[in-house]
């Protein structure tokens, strides 16, 4: 018996079929041109569904594609033919749970954009390698919280010792005047 599950690639679209995100694991789609192309045919293929409220599912060059829309944006999460359609969709809800919480229930493209951070934290959470890690969002919340307050705290104290480097050597030069 399997107990490990495994997940092809995470991929976020906007409402065009461009790429805001994508994480691939799998050697089938190493590529940058299968890549593409894939996601080329998977935009084709779900853009005219409604799957606001609960995640569909299809199965689409022997993959099974779990995914969800919400406003401009669309989550998919990949996994092979045979992989475990309830898996796939917790993965999924984790994802889509825990950037909601972490965008504040404004999940757009912008947003996504503006704390992509944020958001490469998430899925780092949830999948390492392919290999499902974690599926409890508020666990997963609390740690890119924490992990991204960090990143903040040592953008802020960059920014002080520049802004003081700064201001002493303006104070330097206007006393040698």
């Amino acid at each position: 018996m399997d107990f490990l599950h495994f997940i092809k690639a995470i991929i976020i679209l906007d409402s065009d079929g461009k790429r805001i995100y994508s994480k691939y694991y799998s050697e089938d789609l190493s590529a940058p041109a299968t890549r593409l192309a894939f996601e080329k045919n998977l935009f084709t293929k779900t853009h005219k569904t409604t799957a606001k409220t609960d995640a569909e599912i299809i199965l689409l060059d022997n993959m099974t594609v779990i995914y969800r829309f919400d406003s401009d944006v669309m989550f998919y999460v990949v996994g092979g033919a045979d992989e475990n359609e309830a898996v796939l969709a917790s993965v999924l809800s984790t994802l889509y749970e825990t950037i909601n919480t972490l965008a504040r229930n404004q999940i757009d493209k912008r947003t996504l954009i503006e704390n992509f951070d944020v958001l490469v934290l998430t899925v780092d959470e949830i999948v390492d390698e392919g290999v499902i890690l974690e599926l409890d969002s508020q666990a997963i919340v609390s740690r890119v919280s924490l992990q991204s307050s960090e990143m903040d705290t040592v953008a802020v104290e960059k920014k002080l010792s520049q802004t003081a480097a700064s201001l002493k050597d303006s104070f330097v030069r206007s006393f040698l005047r």
